[in-house]
């Protein structure tokens, strides 16, 4: 998992070790109750695809700890 927070703007760099394939994109939904996270901002900029992830329980509904 990868998250980051900014106040302000701010250049992020990402190191990555080979090139990047939309066919792998997977991620979890950045106010998922689950993960719990106290963000300190209630509506934060995201992209569209950001904004359409699922949650844990989407993504692994059988799982039993997310029951």
């Amino acid at each position: 998992a990868n998250a980051f927070y900014s106040h302000r703007t701010t250049d992020y760099l990402n190191d990555v070790s080979e090139e990047f394939d939309p066919a792998h994109r997977q991620g979890i939904a950045w106010n998922d109750p689950h993960l719990a996270v106290a963000w300190p901002h209630a509506a934060p900029v995201l992209s569209a695809v950001d904004a359409r992830h699922p949650t844990l329980k989407q993504l692994f509904p059988t799982h039993p700890g997310l029951a």
